[in-house]
């Protein structure tokens, strides 16, 4: 009788001890694992969506400090990071995906706008002044004399102006910035138009204040 109960007992306990492995190895294999198993507190699963209810840092003492405390590599070919933002009462493009604590420049990385203008609504760092010199030696008050100031080809103009025009010389009309067309190219530069004067011209100087486009790059 002893021996029954006991030889019992015994088949209970390994068909016990089967059905826990069998389960523990249908969630590992099937992937039934709650994803509490990755919830605050708990370690990241890999391969898993993982709850955080407080940050989560990582810290790092590498001994080397060129080498980065943290690397993601994707090799099937897509992106190695993504940064997802906002909620159903806020919208994403309210919300900036990163902050940093460095304002040193980040080699390679490309950002299509700044302050959501592009790089073509932006002055460039590069100007430079176009001149030229009109002379008039006509006394004649109804005739009209001009000057352009042309930059290079497919460079744009930013403003203008003369100097050297004696009231005596001439009457100032119009000064403006003006996009003409070459033989070499279509050139923008700034125009000045004026009458002459009782007294012959003796000399105008139109500048134009040009940028180059596109710039050359400098880190």
């Amino acid at each position: 009788m002893l021996r029954s109960a006991i030889g019992k007992v015994m088949w209970v306990g390994r068909a016990t001890v089967f059905m826990v492995g069998l389960a523990v190895i249908l969630a590992l294999v099937l992937g039934l694992a709650s994803t509490a198993l990755g919830a605050s507190g708990q370690s990241i699963i890999l391969g898993r969506t993982n709850t955080a209810e407080t940050p989560t840092a990582l810290v790092g003492t590498l001994a080397d400090a060129a080498k980065s405390a943290l690397i993601v590599t994707n090799k099937s070919g897509g992106p190695a990071l993504e940064l997802r933002v906002g909620n159903a009462t806020t919208p994403a493009n309210t919300v900036a995906p990163m902050k940093v604590n460095s304002n040193k420049v980040v080699t390679n990385l490309n950002a299509d706008k700044l302050d959501n203008l592009h790089s073509s609504a932006l002055m460039r760092a590069s100007t430079y002044e176009a001149q030229t010199i009109v002379s008039d030696n006509s006394t004649d008050p109804t005739n009209q004399t001009f000057g352009l100031a042309k930059c290079d080809v497919g460079d744009k103009v930013l403003s203008g102006g003369f100097s050297g025009l004696d009231p005596n010389e001439g009457t100032l009309t119009q000064t403006t910035p003006v996009e003409k067309t070459d033989a070499d190219g279509t050139k923008e530069g700034w125009q000045v138009l004026w009458k002459n004067g009782t007294e012959a011209e003796s000399g105008v100087i139109v500048t134009a204040l040009c940028a180059d486009f596109p710039p050359a790059h400098t880190p």
